[in-house]
């Protein structure tokens, strides 16, 4: 048969404790069984049958962790000096030797090998009683309990492989579970993907290319010099820089939803130009520091980085315009962390009502997928918000 199914660590030692406490048991009986072991005769023949059966017992205490072959030997050993044993003394207790061995081959021995540790028994058992010519009755009953016992060891044995056969399907339909998910997933990506692809970035690239031939007829020679042409030229030339970078940003959507792994996003690059854009629209000092080994980012950590830096920057000029602004990115060990801070500002906040207020909501979300967290509070007067993604 198959060897056993997989016990837990816990389940081992007491199993073993109570074969060794079997063992202690049966041989505390079979030395004050009729006749008793002695240094000669029928008494030297008990000894060495018991000592064996003994020995054998003892190694299969550990039975688990022996070599097959081992594990063979000792069980035909078990059986043979129990077997032997069981005949030559007239109480039924060293049965249980025989009965042990036979069982333990039905449950964690090849067919075989089982077989033959139980007719080992059933032989040593017909010799005995051979030699001291004891009763049919007797030895039949033995040869019927090895036997018995030995078929029970094969139903365990049975029951085992149908419980590690249900284990092993549980976990197939577990596996096969989570990648139909992982499926489902990736083609509700790829068709946000192609959502986003023909409405936004087809509208984006149209926004672009009219913008820019706004741009070209507010600068062309036809018009008359004004200021607030002049104005409005600037407004129009701004607004195509950020549709094309709003396209910009579209098509790296759409590529990490396209792609199962991601390219990795240049962070410290990215936020350097958020900094700079920011102070060239709004006129407001904006800084970044970088502090610690810079280190390769997965996109999803990186992204969500980002994200945050825009979506700070966003709502500085809604709720704080004209207010200078800090950012630090810090790569540490265990994680990489970005604060974002500005002191308040009095200024007019024409835009602070706008939006639907659910930024910092998608921030904080997108922060826990990629395992981190996002906290964000008045400090001094002013704001801080900091993103902390594990490295």
């Amino acid at each position: 048969m198959s060897a056993s199914a997989p016990r837990p660590a816990w389940f081992a030692w007491p199993l073993r404790a109570v074969r060794a406490l079997g063992l202690v048991l049966v041989i505390a009986e079979s030395l004050t069984g009729r006749p008793a072991p002695a240094a000669e005769g029928r008494g030297l023949v008990i000894a060495l049958a018991l000592s064996v059966a003994a020995l054998c017992w003892a190694l299969c205490v550990f039975a688990e962790l022996l070599d097959r072959r081992v594990l063979t030997l000792a069980l035909g050993g078990l059986a043979a000096g129990g077997g032997l044993l069981a005949s030559l003394q007239h109480h039924g207790v060293s049965l249980v030797f025989g009965c042990l061995a036979g069982f333990m081959a039905g449950y964690l021995l090849e067919l075989t090998a089982a077989l033959g540790v139980t007719a080992v028994a059933c032989l040593g058992t017909s010799c005995g009683q051979l030699a001291v010519g004891g009763s049919t009755a007797k030895l039949a009953v033995s040869l019927l309990l090895y036997c018995w016992f030995f078929f029970a060891g094969l139903v365990r044995d049975e029951y085992s492989a149908r419980a590690r056969q249900a284990e092993q399907l549980l976990a197939q339909t577990a596996r096969l579970s989570v990648e139909e998910s992982r499926v489902a997933a990736l083609a509700e990506r790829a068709r946000i993907a192609r959502e986003i692809h023909d409405v936004l970035a087809h509208s984006m690239a149209s926004l672009s290319v009219q913008l820019q031939a706004a741009s070209a007829l507010l600068d062309g020679d036809g018009l008359p010099k004004h200021p607030d042409l002049a104005t409005a030229s600037t407004c129009v030339r701004r607004a195509s820089s950020l549709a094309r970078e709003g396209l910009i940003e579209t098509r790296r959507a759409i590529h990490a939803l396209r792609e199962d792994h991601e390219d990795a996003v240049q962070l410290p690059a990215l936020l350097a130009t958020l900094a700079e854009d920011y102070q060239d629209a709004d006129g407001a000092a904006a800084t970044l520091a970088v502090t610690g080994n810079v280190k390769t980012l997965p996109a999803q950590a990186g992204l969500a980085l980002l994200r945050t830096a825009q979506e700070a920057l966003t709502n500085v000029r809604k709720h704080a315009p004209d207010a200078p602004v800090s950012m630090t990115l810090e790569y540490q060990d265990t994680e990489t962390r970005l604060t974002v801070t500005n002191p308040a500002s009095h200024a007019a906040a024409p835009l602070a009502d706008t939006g639907a207020g659910f930024g910092l909501t998608g921030l904080r979300e997108r922060a826990e997928l990629a395992g981190g967290q996002l906290s964000a509070g008045p400090l001094d007067g002013g704001w801080q918000l900091t993103a902390r993604i594990p490295s």
